[in-house]
């Protein structure tokens, strides 16, 4: 089993260098200009194509190393392992606002905290039913999350 100090500091390395990309990098500010306005983006000589095929890119390279931490922390990893955590990332993306980098990282963080407290108390298996109404909290007296625009 991999140690949990170690996922954690690894989960802060990854959100200190996505932080750094999209804060201090040329790259970062292209990809801030796209995802707010494309066509202006697009007009003022950011080329968005280049933005948004980067951007997968390094999506799936992010998806590839929390599948591997995945898989050394349980031991192996199937087509249907992580059917349970599509709750607590849906929760943590809905949690901070859709299309808000910073509030899904403070969404992951809150539901991270709350999942495992809640476990410490109840019983662990009910952990991601949790996270469901934490999803369901947050939909009902804010759809935006609590990073994103207000409805």
């Amino acid at each position: 089993m991999m140690d949990h100090e170690a996922v954690v500091m690894l989960s802060v390395v990854v959100m200190a260098a996505v932080h750094g990309l999209l804060r201090y990098t040329k790259l970062g500010k292209a990809m801030r200009a796209t995802a707010a306005n494309r066509s202006l983006a697009r007009n003022c000589g950011i080329r968005t194509d280049r933005v948004v095929t980067v951007t997968w890119a390094l999506t799936g390279a992010l998806c590839g190393v929390a599948g591997t931490v995945f898989a050394i922390n349980n031991g192996s990893f199937g087509a249907t392992s992580a059917d349970l955590f599509l709750v607590v990332i849906l929760a943590a993306v809905f949690l901070g606002g859709p299309g808000q980098a910073y509030g899904a990282m403070a969404g992951a963080l809150i539901i991270g905290l709350a999942t495992e407290i809640s476990a410490a108390y109840i019983n662990p298996s009910y952990k991601y039913v949790v996270a469901f109404l934490v999803l369901l909290i947050v939909m009902a007296v804010r759809p935006g999350g609590v990073l994103g625009a207000t409805a």
